[in-house]
């Protein structure tokens, strides 16, 4: 949920820093029948905060979100830590939660930590949330890429409200968490500055050398 983005992104307003980036982080086009636009782009040095939302949904107003950011500060932190950090703040924030993970595993490299949180209802919504992570611990920072979906609240956490009659309902949000899932996974990576596999040289520049405004 956004809060836990809002927390975790505070120290963006910090004093610009001059070192150069050594690392990017890659997120490929999300696949779904939707383009996904993007509605936040804010950068400050080697810190960033990316949203990325479908056609039709906005950054105030969504049912779906993808975000990134870079935390500099915390690039020593494990992720796996980091994770168990962020199940705390969502379990303060819906009247129940289920959790998994962390599961911890190399790519390209880093250590990186996956986890899915499943939020029955968020404390003064009317809506439950669906969350699925995957920090990247850099060279340069602690990446945070989170896949974020509101669903209809639920009794128990994760276990979707549907009835007998909602079977195609039920199979849509099934299908949207294998694809969320698959997404961190296989098209979601860091790459470091002397990497020479071809997905990360065919990549277009990293997020940190963008700015906001020109």
């Amino acid at each position: 949920m956004r809060s836990i983005l809002v927390v975790l992104a505070a120290s963006l307003t910090a004093a610009v820093s001059t070192a150069a980036a050594q690392e990017r982080l890659v997120l490929e086009p999300y696949p779904d029948a939707q383009v996904w636009k993007e509605v936040t782009h804010d950068t400050v040095s080697a810190k960033f905060l990316i949203e990325r939302v479908p056609s039709g949904q906005t950054a105030r107003n969504y049912k779906d979100i993808l975000s990134a950011q870079s935390l500099p500060d915390q690039r020593g932190v494990n992720p796996s830590q980091a994770l168990k950090g962020i199940f705390q703040l969502a379990g303060g924030n819906c009247d129940s939660v289920r959790v998994y993970g962390p599961k911890a595993q190399v790519a390209g490299g880093f250590n990186v930590a996956y986890g899915q949180v499943y939020c029955d209802r968020q404390r003064g919504k009317s809506f439950g949330v669906k969350m699925f992570y995957k920090i990247f611990q850099g060279a340069d920072a602690q990446y945070v890429v989170l896949r974020e979906r509101r669903v209809p609240p639920s009794t128990v956490a994760g276990i979707p409200p549907f009835t007998k009659d909602q079977f195609a309902a039920a199979m849509e949000e099934m299908n949207s968490e294998a694809l969320a899932n698959n997404y961190l996974v296989q098209s979601v990576y860091l790459c470091s500055a002397s990497s020479t596999k071809v997905r990360c040289n065919s990549q277009p520049p990293s997020w940190r050398h963008r700015r906001l405004f020109p």
